[in-house]
């Protein structure tokens, strides 16, 4: 009986740690998909946007 449980507890544990591996490669492939998307938004808004001079009295009072 003792074994039978034994085998049992490694079985659930490694299932576990499968999902856990499982998860913690979906979320990275989601994190790093969002930030990917977020840099090519605001490269796409920023590059219609001209550059204009630094106003220093405006930056400096702020």
């Amino acid at each position: 009986m003792r074994v039978a449980m034994s085998g049992l507890r490694m079985v659930a544990r490694s299932k576990v740690m499968r999902m856990t591996w499982g998860l913690s490669v979906v979320l990275l492939t989601t994190v790093l998909s969002s930030c990917s998307s977020v840099v090519s938004n605001s490269e796409s808004f920023y590059k219609d946007i001209p550059r204009r001079p630094i106003n220093w009295r405006e930056y400096m009072t702020d």
